[in-house]
């Protein structure tokens, strides 16, 4: 976060924070869990709630129990989800959408900016995009300058990315997910 610039979201007095993670494959609830971490870094926020979107979800929502830790010294905090089995136009276009306070998408999808350019003024937020590669980084970059009139305010590889192997259904092809990391103040920039 903060090569990214994006330390002042920690320093924001929320008493709910909620993140959107909008994904084309299926991640479950387990990826869920470790988003608890935001309760740590702020612990001003009283409710953290993580909406999942994609077609190829199971539809559930819940609550998380948090550590001994945010229940003792921090009474009341709550870790919610939600997973919602669509496309993230139609997520927004349902009576519970809720305003995130950072969105996070993984390997866009040229499919999807059609969508997303419908949707842009409803994402007033840092917007983070994770890529398989630098390779697909640098063009997701290239297609959102073109499209979108953006410019990323940090591109590089990610600290995060994820330590399990994949395999490509498609190629074969074994990769790691979310290696390259792209970050956008806000999609409102867009001319």
């Amino acid at each position: 976060m903060k090569k990214a610039n994006l330390l002042h979201l920690l320093n924001i007095n929320l008493s709910e924070f909620v993140v959107h993670i909008i994904t084309s494959s299926y991640l479950g609830r387990k990826y869920v869990d470790p988003w608890e971490l935001l309760l740590h870094l702020r612990p001003s926020i009283g409710q953290l709630t993580v909406v999942m979107v994609g077609p190829t979800m199971q539809a559930s929502n819940g609550n998380i129990r948090v550590c001994n830790r945010c229940q003792k010294e921090y009474y009341g905090r709550e870790h919610k989800y939600e997973i919602h089995s669509m496309t993230y136009l139609n997520y927004t276009k349902t009576p519970s959408y809720k305003q995130p306070n950072m969105v996070i998408s993984e390997d866009f999808l040229k499919e999807a900016v059609g969508d997303f350019i419908k949707i842009i003024n409803k994402i007033k937020c840092p917007f983070l995009l994770a890529a398989t590669s630098e390779t697909k980084g640098k063009a997701y970059i290239k297609m959102n300058k073109k499209l979108l009139h953006i410019e990323p305010i940090y591109n590089g590889r990610n600290n995060f990315k994820s330590l399990r192997p994949w395999r490509c259904l498609t190629t074969g092809s074994v990769y790691y997910r979310n290696v390259y990391l792209i970050v956008y103040h806000n999609l409102k920039q867009c001319k």
